[in-house]
């Protein structure tokens, strides 16, 4: 009864062992079935987990208290890097590896419960065959036998003749062993209406996990709240054909596929997730970063980086909006907002170089500019600096007009001295020692002898520093 198993729970939740302890003559043997379910979800819930691991110490310090986990071996290695203790636990006796059951405990497993329950093989009368050596050989030849075996024959049973024979035409019907579980799944799919069936897509993005590391697909358990209504419809077929199970766990009602082979066998099921293999592994390793965003305290270090990771992680947002936990869209937006600040930041930085680039090249203009209206302006000054010492001294020399010789021999002078000496053409630099010499000339007829010598001298050292 409900009302005993919530007692049982909340005893556990308070302290597992002292309550089997206190009950007089009390045994327990918990079977942890689907143990891979603790791992195959990424490790999301880490109160769960820490609950469990508490829960599973105290059960196991209790001496009337046996645990057994059934977990798949693929999944092996995560569970007891995650659940230490698991390892811990299990030394000695405490590992028992279920190996490939041998043609003859197939043949077992087949025929005795078959038999307690009246019910008999047909024959083929062709081959002489009995179905149940066919079910036996077709198990030895297939990766999913078990689960596989135990849908193909409860189909058989609710396929069985009056006389409570199983029959090889039903056995054909749903299409063998391999057939039976994607024949139901098929039989209910099409049974239901459009809506329900269009809810399909919803109701596998909840229920199917791709493993980031690799290509393992497995299943985790859904809770009613999370579906609509056409996928509530579409799970309760599924529940009522026993290709799902209903359970509660914390109060909550939900569900879970009841052989992972549905994934593998059912057409529309491996159709789904090879479309959407890369979404799901995206999935998977965003919701590990969101949890690591979590733990962090929403640190931005932990956001997804631009590109890739970002722009994938979008893409499941725009896919399988529904789900995604709020702690999942609050990291996407995060990691959205803090991708638009920098591509802000990155075009404020190219906008302001390329400003700074184009102020440079317009100041590199006007200095240009600003050189050659220089060199225009030298050249003029040298060039009439030139004509006053050739030409017009020339003329005015015969004249006598001293007066006007000196003056011009100075202005000449006054020009030339405006420029570095080293940057002078060698033309500029006889224009300069003719001005000087015009200069001692004037000086030496009005009896200024000592001014004369001095710009005598000046012209010729002036021609002797280079090399004149």
């Amino acid at each position: 009864p409900e009302s005993i198993t919530a007692t049982i729970e909340e005893a556990f939740r308070r302290h597992p062992s002292r309550e089997v302890a206190e009950q007089p003559h009390a045994h327990l043997l918990l079977l942890i079935d689907h143990a891979e379910a603790l791992v195959a979800t990424a490790a999301q819930d880490l109160k769960r987990d820490s609950a469990f691991s508490d829960a599973l110490h105290h059960l196991c310090e209790s001496p009337r208290v046996m645990v057994a986990m059934i977990v798949r071996s693929d999944f092996y290695l995560t569970l007891v890097e995650t659940h230490p203790e698991i390892a811990a636990r299990k030394l000695g006796e405490g590992h028992y590896d279920v190996l490939t059951p041998l043609p003859g405990e197939i043949a077992q497993i087949i025929r005795i419960p078959a038999s307690l329950a009246g019910l008999t093989f047909e024959e083929d009368p062709r081959t002489a065959e009995h179905l149940d050596d066919m079910l036996r050989d077709a198990v030895t030849e297939h990766a999913d036998a078990l689960p596989l075996l135990q849908h193909t024959l409860q189909a058989l049973y609710e396929r069985r003749s009056d006389t409570g024979e199983l029959r090889i035409d039903a056995y054909r019907a749903i299409g063998g062993l391999e057939g039976a579980l994607a024949h139901r799944a098929e039989e209910v799919f099409d049974s239901l209406h459009h809506a329900a069936k269009s809810s399909l897509a919803l109701v596998f993005s909840k229920l199917i996990v791709m493993q980031q590391e690799s290509d393992a697909v497995s299943a985790r358990r859904v809770l009613w709240s999370a579906l609509d209504e056409n996928a509530r419809v579409l799970a309760e077929a599924f529940v009522r054909a026993r290709l799902f199970v209903g359970d509660l766990s914390d109060g909550e009602p939900g569900f879970r596929v009841a052989h992972e082979a549905l994934l593998r066998q059912w057409p529309r099921a491996r159709e789904w997730i090879h479309d959407n293999r890369r979404l799901l592994q995206v999935k998977a390793r965003m919701r590990r970063s969101a949890l690591r965003w979590v733990e962090e305290g929403r640190s931005a270090d932990q956001l997804l980086n631009p590109g890739r990771p970002l722009q994938e992680a979008r893409e499941v947002a725009r896919h399988v909006p529904w789900d995604l936990s709020p702690d999942e869209h609050a990291f996407l937006a995060a990691s959205s907002r803090q991708y638009q600040r920098r591509r802000r930041l990155r075009t404020a930085g190219i906008a302001t170089l390329a400003i700074s680039t184009i102020v440079s090249a317009g100041f590199a203009v006007l200095a240009s500019q600003a050189r050659s209206e220089a060199v225009q302006r030298r050249e003029e000054a040298l060039q009439l600096s030139d004509f006053m010492l050739v030409d017009l001294a020339k003329k005015l020399r015969p004249l006598g007009r001293l007066q006007l010789l000196d003056e011009i021999s100075g202005k000449a002078l006054q020009l030339l001295d405006q420029h570095p000496e080293e940057r002078l053409r060698t033309a500029d630099l006889v224009n300069r020692a003719r001005a000087l010499n015009t200069l001692g000339e004037v000086m030496m007829q009005e009896a200024r002898f000592d001014k004369a010598d001095a710009a005598l001298v000046r012209d010729m050292l002036g021609l002797a520093d280079r090399g004149q």
